[in-house]
């Protein structure tokens, strides 16, 4: 097999693509967050939930739209992640059902 056999190479344009990434902290008193880096046009977003760090608590986010609510969204727990194909005309939002001091986090990544 040469190293050039088209039945067996598969090469991506990852290089001309721009990734930019954010992390986001969810609050008891934040309410929905807007997930962007700001960057402009994207065709991928990527959402992780990260939790608190040096801890594992499942504290669920929800993710939607500027409406989501813990009983309304697509529900995520601490190191899930989903791949979502969203323009930059669409917006995503991340809520989660937090009390007192407690915090998660949310930390994503666009592809242009």
């Amino acid at each position: 097999m040469s190293p050039a056999d088209p039945d067996r190479t598969h090469v991506t344009g990852a290089a001309a693509n721009r990734f930019k990434s954010a992390q986001f902290e969810l609050t008891a008193t934040s309410g929905a967050v807007l997930l962007t880096t700001g960057g402009g046009s994207r065709r991928r977003l990527f959402v992780r939930v990260v939790g608190p760090s040096g801890e594992m608590p499942q504290f669920p986010v929800a993710l939607g739209d500027q409406n989501v609510t813990p009983a309304t969204g697509y529900v995520l727990y601490t190191l899930d992640e989903i791949e979502l194909f969203v323009d930059a005309g669409t917006d995503v939002y991340a809520v989660a059902d937090l009390s007192g001091a407690q915090k998660t986090y949310v930390s994503i990544r666009e592809e242009a």
